[in-house]
Parts: C-alpha cells; sequence; structure tokens
C-alpha cells in the first residue's frame, strides 16, 4: 500500500452491490455503514492504480469486502487490492483490513 496519493482528480468508477435489507438483518446502522463506505471510496480515490471499486456483502452479518482493479477490463480477473470491513456488533463499529 503506497503512502503516496494522487491528488489530481482522476475518475472511479464504483459499484456497490450491498443491499439494505441486509444491513437492517444484521442490525447495521445505516449511518455507520455509509461511514464504511466513504472509507473504502476514499483510499480507492487517492490511489493511481485503482480506477474500479466493486463493495459487495462479505456474509450475511454487515461485514463488506471492497475489491480495487486497475480497470473495468480487469473486472473478471483476480482483484488488484482487497479490504475488509468487519462489523462489530459489540462496539457498534467496523474495522478495516486488507
Amino acid at each position: 500500500m503506497s503512502n503516496e496519493f494522487d491528488y489530481n482528480y482522476k475518475e472511479r468508477e464504483i459499484i456497490n452491490y450491498v443491499q439494505e435489507a441486509v444491513l437492517q438483518e444484521a442490525n447495521v446502522p445505516i449511518d455507520k455503514y455509509y461511514s464504511a463506505i466513504g472509507k473504502l471510496v476514499m483510499w480507492a480515490a487517492h490511489q493511481p492504480n485503482y480506477k474500479l471499486l466493486v463493495i459487495a456483502h462479505d456474509g450475511l452479518d454487515g461485514d463488506l469486502i471492497a475489491n480495487y482493479y486497475p480497470s473495468r477490463e480487469a473486472l473478471n480477473q483476480r482483484p488488484t487490492y482487497q479490504i475488509g470491513a468487519i462489523w462489530h456488533h459489540d462496539t457498534q463499529s467496523y474495522s478495516f483490513h486488507s
């Protein structure tokens, strides 16, 4: 993971497969979910190598998985980078792991 940020705006594409019904079933507050999404998106926005971000459920317990790709054409390949957002019911917060 590089510490060099790309401060010149370059368009990124985000595909979000997360369903609100799954979050409600897992008792994830919607504001916590959007905060986690914001962190995952902002990380991609500052990395020049990643042009496509795909966010999906990692199980039905509120956990999220973010897959980063260098282009839309690379979508059918393994992601270049992954970050998991793990939902903790006891603290009502997400932690992030790559």
